[in-house]
Parts: structure tokens; sequence; C-alpha cells
């Protein structure tokens, strides 16, 4: 069952080259939307399908848009072309009142009256615009309307159902609810609750901001008539939890048709271009398991664990919240027990979180495969969960490891790096100039043969520059993912996959991340190792 916008994502366009990128997605069989699943018994792919249902242009954003009919008058009939829907949204908290308000008045006349053809027009609950075109007799047939409400509070369901039936009462053609929520947890979980109340109505839900995100993906699994807006990939964007459009196939690999639960996520204080989704995403749908994997930056990691309508069965933990994770649940087998840090939570059938730690495992296989003896000394850069975790399982091998923390006294650091064969970068800092290592750390003190780079954004940091102008070999963060992710889809859902092809799976998801370097996403975060 669909809803009003088929395929449900509405691309965003606040300029005229955005709106030429989000056109794009939106063409009738002719998008970048390939779907990855394959017909059955005929083995061929399946047609193409648009990435998009719709394009909404941001009027308060566009440059001049009072001044700009034609363009517009083009936009629209560009849209027809393609099939495809077009809203214009005017949110006037956002562009203030002023001489734009006159030109914003005959632009709405204008559209309401189908001068730009068929259209949507989105107005806030509180716009004196609204009750001039409540009169049907005043637009076009060929005009349908969505009026939005959103909140500057968390509120209680009481209050938010309130809303609807409010807004229900003025008949619009869809309602859109913006949420402010306190978390992420709380922002799903509301969100999912209100729209099965509602299931297949002409009603969205979601809350807005960094942890609002995840809930514009679980709102389109929690109703068939539920819609949601994505950026197109280069902008800014108008709100930070907004996807871009492209992502919702490379990094999500959704299918326009079947919206699919929230099973799996990885979790940390910022992981909007962590590889886990794009790695995780693909091999579950290579493997037929109809979940999705989501990315939840969040600081209140706890409230994910019981939230009754976010049906999570896993989670990827990563900084800060690993020794988190290891306070919050039961071990998932005896290794685990001795891990002071877990990057990886398992749901149990009865209910029970379980925790694991691959970060050491993927670090052992990387050390066999360079042929490195198992009483090898390594050194460590970094006292997080990341080295703790590596620590525990090298030792428990019967590597002396040693952590260096930051600040740590200098004749320490001297003799673990002059002592060690192995040096693994487990900080996050040396990704570049803007980021470098800390200065007490004399590197070049660092003789050995072997140096480990948990960081894959970029794919190679100044840290493995360095190492590699001395000679030293280097493997990088994109080969740690790798493992370690390998190892957690195991352990998470079942699969089963080589480490070739889990490398292939990794430089995908990287490829699809470096693509888009929008001001909102870009150098958002430290990405290691989830």
């Amino acid at each position: 069952m669909s809803g009003i916008f088929d395929p449900p994502w509405i691309a965003v366009a606040a300029s005229a080259a955005e709106l030429e990128r989000a056109l794009a997605a939106c063409g009738k069989n002719e998008g970048a939307a390939a779907t990855v699943r394959s017909s059955g018994g005929g083995g061929g792919a399946e047609p193409r399908r648009p990435i998009a249902g719709g394009v909404e242009l941001r009027l308060d954003q566009w440059p001049h848009a009072e001044r700009a009919s034609v363009e517009l008058r083009r936009a629209a009939a560009a849209a027809r072309a393609r099939g495809s829907e077009l809203i214009f949204a005017w949110r006037r908290e956002e562009h203030g009142e002023g001489g734009a308000e006159g030109a914003r008045t005959d632009f709405a006349a204008a559209a309401a009256a189908g001068d730009f053809g068929p259209c949507w027009l989105d107005f806030d609950e509180g716009d004196p615009l609204l009750a001039r075109f409540l009169d049907r007799g005043k637009r076009a047939a060929s005009t349908r309307w969505i009026v939005s409400a959103h909140f500057a509070r968390p509120c209680s369901d009481r209050e938010v159902e309130a809303k609807i039936r409010d807004l229900a009462s003025r008949h619009p053609d869809g309602i859109k609810i913006v949420l402010e929520a306190e978390h992420a947890a709380a922002a799903m979980d509301q969100s999912a609750r209100l729209l099965a109340a509602r299931r297949g109505e002409a009603i969205t839900i979601f809350a807005r901001g960094r942890e609002g995100s995840a809930s514009r993906l679980a709102a389109l699994a929690a109703s068939p008539g539920a819609w949601g807006y994505a950026r197109v990939r280069g902008a800014a964007g108008t709100d930070p939890g907004q996807p871009a459009i492209e992502a919702l196939l490379a990094r999500y690999a959704l299918d326009p048709r079947e919206p699919l639960p929230i099973h799996f996520a990885v979790i940390g204080a910022e992981v909007a271009r962590s590889l886990s989704p794009g790695f995780h995403n693909a091999l579950l749908r290579r493997s037929g398991v109809a979940s999705l994997f989501a990315d939840i930056s969040t600081g209140a990691p706890h409230s994910l664990l019981s939230a009754p309508h976010v049906p999570l069965r896993g989670l990827a933990v990563t900084a800060p919240h690993k020794t988190w994770a290891r306070g919050v649940a039961a071990p998932g087998d005896h290794d685990a027990a001795r891990f002071p840090a877990w990057n990886t939570l398992r749901r149990e059938p009865d209910g029970r979180w379980v925790g694991f730690n691959t970060d050491g495992a993927a670090a052992l296989e990387i050390l066999a495969d360079a042929g490195i003896a198992s009483v090898a000394p390594v050194a460590i850069l970094g006292a997080g969960g990341a080295a703790q975790g590596i620590s525990a399982a090298l030792r428990h091998a019967g590597h002396p490891a040693a952590c260096i923390a930051r600040g740590a006294a200098a004749a320490a650091a001297s003799h673990a790096l002059r002592a060690a064969r192995v040096l693994i970068n487990a900080t996050g800092a040396g990704r570049g100039a803007g980021d470098p290592l800390p200065k007490d750390w004399s590197l070049d003190e660092f003789r050995g043969e072997l140096a480990i780079e948990l960081v894959y954004d970029p794919p190679v940091t100044a840290f493995a520059r360095r190492m590699e102008s001395a000679g030293i070999a280097v493997r990088g963060g994109l080969e740690f993912f790798a493992r370690q992710a390998r190892l957690q889809a195991r352990l998470l859902y079942g699969a089963e996959i080589d480490h070739t092809a889990a490398r292939a799976l990794a430089e995908k998801a990287l490829a699809d991340l470096c693509e888009d370097a929008s001001p909102v996403q870009s150098g958002a975060a430290r990405k290691f190792p989830g």
C-alpha cells in the first residue's frame, strides 16, 4: 500500500542547481535507483525505479524567489515531464516578514490557481495564507496542500494527537508533524507509536535535528502513508537530520516500494559518516534479511535498549559508548567476558542484551596475515574503548601490549615505542593537518615492521603517510573496518562473508561517503572503526 507520494521520499531543493539534481533522482525509469533485488525465477534485474516521488522547492531559501517565476515555471514543467510531484514550501519563520511577504502571497495565489500546473502547497499551521486557500474555490482542482506543524519542545502523545485532530479538521490532502525530541530513542519511539495508530493515513511524523535522523527512516516502516524528505548529495539540506537522496540507495540500500524496519544500527556521538550502514545494508540485502541498518548519533544510548516501538536486534557501538556497552549487557560468550569495552551488542530472544568485541579479533587477524609472531610487542596509541579492546585481545594471545594515553609520561611512551614491533593508532588523531597527533608522542622512536591505522576517512591519513615514509608497512582503517564488520555481521544477523568480499563492500561504502561532501556531513566525526 502506497502513500500520497510514490516513492515516499521527497528531494529538497533550495536552488536551481539542487533542483536539477533532485529531478534527476525523480525521473521515471531513468534515475540512479537500480534496485538491489533480482526478480524471482527470471534471473534478470528489476526495472530501474526513481529514488524520490517528488521535489520540494524551499522558496524561503531560494535565491530571489520573488523574482523567479520564469525559472519556477520551467522547474514545474520539468517535474511534470518526469512524472514527479512538485511541492512549493515557504517557512515563514525562516524567511521572515517584510517586503518579500507580498511577493510570497502573489506567488502562492498563482500556484494555487494552477498557473504552475499540478502541484502541492505546504503551509505552516499558523500561516495566514492557509485560511485564504482553504476554500477550494480559490485553488485549482489539481492543486493539493499539506499543512505542517513544527513543535518547539518535546510533547506528549496526547498533545500531538490533539494537534493532528486540529489539522485534520481543515481537510488537507496531507499532514506533516515535525517533533522536537530529547534523544534519538524518544524520537523513533514516539513517531512510530503515533503513526501505528494512524496506519495508512496521509500523515508523516518524524523528529528534526541530529537525534531525529533515524526517526525519518523509522517513519516509513511504521506507516505506508508516511513520506520523508532528503537533501541532494553535496548540499547542506534544510535540517541536520536529512540524509542525501542518493544515500537512500547507496547507504541504506532501500527499495522504494518496500520500507524496512530498523533492526540494527551503529551508535556513537556522531556516526553520520560511519561505514557501517553502507556495509551492513548491502550485506543484509545480499543475505535476504528484511531489516534496515541505521546510523544513530546520540548522547543517550541507554534509551535505545528498551524503547518499546524501536525493534532493535543489534548495535554496532563506537566512540564514546564502548565502555558504556560493557556495563549494560552480559558477556555474549566466554571471550567477551575478558574485554573492558564492547563494540557489539545483540538482543537475545528472551530480550536480554549481550555484548562482544570484534576490534581485538580484527587486529589479531591482521597480525596473523602479516606473519607477526604471537609474542611480538605492540604499542597502541590511545586508551579509549577501541584501544582497550584491542589491548585485551593481544595480551590474551600472548602479545605484550602497551596503551599510550594522551599525556602519558614521556619515558614510558618512549620505552613502549622503542620496544614495539607493531604500532596501532587507536586515537582518531593523525588524520591530517587539522587533526595532528599529540606532539609528546615521539613516533620517530618506533622502528617496528607494521603500523595499523583505525581511521578510514580519509582513506590515507597523515599517520599512515608518516609510517610509510619511514619504510614501515601499513594496514589502513578500511582493512581494519572490513575485518571487524565481517565478524559483527556473523554475530548480529548470521551472515557469512569472506574477507575479500567484505573489503569490497567496505570500499564501496567509503566511495559513496566520499562522493557526498556536504557542509553538514563532511568532517563531522572521527571515523574509526564502526
